[in-house]
């Protein structure tokens, strides 16, 4: 699997699998043949085959940002020589699902094997499926040996063999190593190309490197007396550096990824970002700044292009491509909502770990243009209580600023409803206006109501879709009405349909939306927010804020 800039893309089952050829009989040799032992350790994976005269051993490790390394030790166990024949064979997945081949998935799409004296690349055509997989044209897997192969390219299967041989004398171990690297343009090629000579000509330089990695990152918990509590906290290590991701396209700054196998899950997101950089700061503090600046990265200017209205304000998620609103092609860029507000307390505990003063001085004035922000565009009755909410953005209101929800409704009623709204597809209308949106949960008598802006507050709470926020499927709907209202559903869905409230500016321009909640724990985040902005005023020596 490659993470293909927003995607993980499975591109083989087996890309580099290596049958060893006795050359004394010509015949393969069985690997059922040989007792196995896999394990992982942190920052290496690792397979030992063996059997009476001879033993292999796998390992895989990283050791860049784009490449692992993988070392294959053979180790002869006899009192003669042994001569083998290296084949190492693989093939490209030729099926988008188990019932659906990738050509009907994707016709045009192309994918090419090409050889070199070392090895094996796979480059991938252009393709900017938004949902599914983005490639950029010049995207490239390369696998690079330490031994010189003859390699053979079947384009038609898209499958390939590179053969080399070995002599080992009595009790002698040779070590063959090898890179698999991913890039996503020609200019991390060009990098990465440079960079991979370099680590065959030294491979031991950089697993010593890589192995003092991961014996800085766990003598951080070497004070952990209780053995099972430290193999907890070595797996949290080992999960947080294995979401780690440099900066890649749009991502100026490294970052943390909440999952590398949940699929929408690539990118960088506001306080899961928080969270990771207060836990990274005891092993990997460097990360988890650049953690926090990869979010920063993005906080809104009052010259801004696209949303001048939110400035200071840090958008939900970032990712390898911006969406259509800043013209790029990706779907999952978010600037809907932003997220609870940790983001100071993540600074200073970052700060209480490291010493580092430096960094909270960089960080103090846009965290106090974030906090300002939260009271400019999320206080609707002007009370300071904060309140979750929507951005103003095409998924949440009209051209005018008129809020925007979809309705399903039946009979009579769609009829009524639809004189003052749009159709849609599959029977819905398109509606606008908070006097409409208010008709419709007084008269309760539609099947389904969606509106954008409720999933954006629900976002931007980080429980998503909480029913605390309005969402209640059917089932819950209908026990509730049954519980309380005799069955009448109508009843029902007016204590669980949630309102908003427009934000405005002194000139009455939208700035967002409001849920009609105050919620307590937003505002005792912000609260301990108020509280470690003075602290941070006092460690930087600042009299008085000035902050709108």
């Amino acid at each position: 699997m490659v993470i293909a800039e927003e995607y993980g893309v499975f591109i083989a089952q087996q890309l580099e699998k290596l049958t060893l050829i006795d050359q004394e009989n010509g015949q393969a040799i069985d690997w059922q043949t040989f007792s196995l032992e896999k394990y992982s350790l942190p920052g290496k994976l690792v397979q030992q085959y063996r059997r009476e005269n001879i033993k292999v051993t796998f390992t895989l490790q990283f050791v860049s940002n784009r490449t692992a390394l993988i070392s294959t030790s053979i180790e002869n166990l006899s009192r003669v020589t042994k001569r083998f024949s290296l084949l190492w064979t693989g093939e490209l997945l030729s099926q988008w699902t188990p019932e659906k081949s990738l050509t009907k998935q994707y016709p045009h799409w192309q994918r090419a094997l090409s050889k070199t004296a070392q090895g094996v690349s796979v480059k991938f055509d252009r393709i900017r499926s938004t949902w599914n997989m983005m490639f950029s044209g010049n995207s490239k897997y390369v696998i690079k040996r330490s031994i010189v192969s003859e390699t053979s390219i079947d384009q038609q299967q898209l499958s390939y063999a590179s053969q080399s041989s070995l002599m080992l004398l009595p009790n002698e171990t040779q070590t063959i190593y090898a890179t698999q690297s991913y890039y996503h343009n020609q200019q991390e090629v060009k990098q990465g190309e440079a960079l991979t000579a370099k680590i065959l000509g030294n491979p031991e330089q950089y697993l010593s490197a890589t192995a003092l990695r991961w014996h800085q990152y766990l003598a951080s918990i070497e004070s952990v007396e209780n053995k099972k509590q430290r193999e907890v906290a070595a797996k949290s290590i080992e999960t947080l550096i294995g979401n780690w991701r440099s900066a890649a396209g749009e991502l100026k700054h490294d970052g943390v990824t909440p999952s590398v196998t949940a699929r929408w899950f690539n990118g960088v997101w506001a306080w899961d970002s928080w969270k990771h950089a207060v836990a990274m700061a005891h092993f990997a503090p460097e990360v988890a700044k650049d953690n926090i600046r990869a979010m920063f990265d993005y906080q809104f200017e009052a010259n801004d292009a696209v949303r001048p209205q939110d400035h200071g304000m840090v958008i939900d998620a970032v990712f390898y491509n911006k969406d259509s609103a800043r013209n790029g092609d990706g779907g999952n860029w978010n600037e809907r909502n932003t997220k609870p507000a940790l983001a100071a307390w993540a600074v200073w505990q970052v700060y209480k770990t490291t010493q580092d003063l430096a960094f909270v001085k960089e960080m103090f004035e846009p965290l106090l243009a974030y906090h300002g922000w939260w009271y400019r565009n999320r206080d609707h009755n002007n009370n300071g209580l904060i309140e979750y909410g929507a951005t103003k953005h095409r998924f949440h209101n009209d051209a005018q600023g008129n809020i925007s929800f979809s309705l399903k409704v039946t009979g009579t009623n769609h009829e009524k409803y639809q004189q003052q709204c749009q159709p849609a597809d599959e029977g819905w209308l398109s509606c606008q206006g908070l006097a409409l949106y208010e008709q419709v949960l007084a008269h309760g008598d539609y099947q389904a109501l969606d509106i954008g802006a409720q999933h954006g507050a629900g976002w931007e709470s980080g429980m998503d879709n909480a029913a605390r926020f309005g969402f209640i499927n059917q089932t819950q709907l209908t026990a509730y009405s049954k519980k309380h209202y005799q069955g009448d559903l109508s009843q029902a869905k007016k204590d669980w349909q949630v309102r908003f409230f427009e934000n405005r500016d002194r000139q009455g321009q939208l700035l967002g939306f409001s849920i009609d909640q105050e919620s307590v724990e937003l505002n005792a985040y912000l609260v301990k927010e108020k509280k470690i902005l003075a602290e941070m005023a006092a460690l930087l020596k600042k009299d008085s804020l000035k902050n709108d």
